[in-house]
């Protein structure tokens, strides 16, 4: 009798604990004791851009860790109302550009993303233009060019040594 109660105790212990996890946060946090948390990680941040005048960007970062807290920064400054995981960008000015990062915080710390360049240009230019290709075989003569990557921004290409080109955009 006294194994079956001893069993029985740590059921019932082992099932209220399930229950008391079932009804914490969706993030598992409730149960965390008070300072435990790991401090967040970064998985991707913002990248930088050239953003004409009048139109909308979005930056956004991934991090990992419970409980988040994001703060958007422009020149080391905070972005009043810029606390979300995403922040829109709509320039107004050639002014309105600089270094844009942002810190994730949690109450196990702190991580701040690299700063990114973030330049303002007039709505005319080659970033709101098509990227198109066009393939031959012979140098001197292409097929029909298509779109590649619409309004694809400006665009670096490089040449490897095996002679491949890559367009980072």
């Amino acid at each position: 009798m006294t194994a079956t109660r001893v069993r029985s105790t740590a059921v019932g212990v082992l099932l209220s604990a399930l229950i008391a996890a079932s009804c914490g946060s969706d993030d598992g946090a409730a149960s965390e004791p008070l300072g435990s948390q790991a401090a967040p990680t970064l998985v991707s941040g913002p990248a930088p851009r050239v953003v004409p005048m009048g139109t909308t960007w979005t930056f956004a970062v991934v991090a990992a860790g419970s409980r988040l807290g994001y703060q958007w920064r422009k020149n080391g400054q905070a972005i009043s109302g810029a606390t979300a995981a995403s922040y829109v960008f709509s320039p107004a000015f050639f002014s309105d550009g600089g270094s844009v990062d942002v810190v994730v915080s949690n109450s196990g710390g702190s991580v701040t993303s690299a700063a990114v360049d973030v330049k303002v240009v007039t709505a005319q230019g080659p970033w709101t233009q098509d990227l198109k290709i066009a393939v031959g075989a012979d140098a001197n003569r292409f097929g029909t060019p298509v779109t590649f990557v619409a309004q694809a921004g400006v665009v670096s290409m490089a040449k490897r040594a095996n002679g491949q080109l890559i367009a980072v955009f």
